[in-house]
């Protein structure tokens, strides 16, 4: 007989987490705006600039559907949060 690795596990009513499909889906619609790279950026100085934190350089990365922080051209156009707090709520 088999056992749940989560029958000790928390819920919060049917709701578990947002797949990612879903987060992404979320960040399209909250407020941003949008900066054009330079060919001396990166995204982990962009988020400690604009967000406040360096370590969300993932939320920048997801919100332009790059698949990791240097997966950018200079030149190309990205956008941003307004609100880090907005953002993570898709998390």
């Amino acid at each position: 007989m088999s056992s749940s690795r989560y029958r000790n596990s928390e819920t919060v009513g049917e709701t578990y987490f947002a797949t990612q499909d879903q987060a992404s889906d979320g960040l399209k619609n909250i407020q941003t705006f949008s900066i054009r790279i330079t060919d001396s950026d990166r995204l982990d100085t962009l988020a400690a600039k604009y967000l406040g934190d360096g370590t969300y350089w993932w939320i920048i990365a997801e919100m332009n559907d790059l698949d990791w922080s240097f997966d950018f051209e200079p030149g190309q156009i990205i956008r941003i949060p307004v609100s880090i707090e907005e953002a993570l709520k898709f998390f």
